[in-house]
């Protein structure tokens, strides 16, 4: 599970093989790409987004707010992937736009893709 600390704008990447695991960047920045373009994020924006994220890595996060953060979605990724028949269902890339679709106490109720969109409507002030 994805998570960015500022907006909770979150993703699964669901049945991943150790080949892709070594190639964790690049799964991260399809998966982000192809998130950000589904929500409508201008094409100026995901590319300012895909450069802020030049070198991924495993790491552990030290807020605690996040990590509580990072429960109910990832309940949901489980929940929905079940219901829509596994991790191989045509309705997970569904469910990952949807999910980020919920309002999140941590940012004050918002969504996710709002907190995001804000961010970006920030960043071009």
């Amino acid at each position: 599970m994805f998570v960015n600390e500022k907006t909770l704008f979150n993703f699964i990447a669901p049945d991943v093989s150790r080949s892709q695991l070594r190639k964790l960047d690049k799964l991260f920045e399809d998966y982000l790409l192809f998130l950000i373009t589904d929500a409508g994020i201008a094409e100026a924006d995901r590319a300012r987004t895909l450069s802020e994220y030049g070198q991924t890595g495993f790491a552990h996060t030290s807020s605690n707010s996040v990590l509580g953060s990072m429960n109910d979605p990832g309940f949901h990724y489980k929940y929905h992937s079940l219901e829509a028949g596994g991790v191989h269902s045509h309705a997970v890339p569904d469910t990952l736009g949807r999910l980020n679709h919920m309002p999140m106490g941590a940012i004050k109720h918002l969504y996710p893709i709002e907190a995001l969109r804000a961010m970006y409507r920030t960043a071009d002030k």
